[in-house]
């Protein structure tokens, strides 16, 4: 089963923490994309995901190294 470890506004940030994940050892899977409407326009969301087991390293990974702020709850 796979966790959501972060979120971001913009692909090419969360395509970097995937990078990232995967060059400390671990397995993020492929990005996940959300996408809606609003008044505004449209907007997508960008999910990093990793096994289950990887949830808490990857967790600590990222707030240890500067994407505090994308941690998903």
């Amino acid at each position: 089963m796979l966790r959501t470890v972060a979120s971001f506004g913009r692909q090419w940030e969360a395509d970097l923490a995937i990078a990232f994940l995967r060059e400390n050892d671990l397995h993020p899977g492929d990005l996940q994309t959300f996408s809606h409407a609003t008044l505004a326009g449209a907007e997508g969301s960008y999910y990093v995901v990793v096994p289950a087991g990887e949830a808490a390293a990857a967790r600590t990974l990222l707030a240890d190294n500067g994407y505090g702020n994308h941690l998903a709850p």
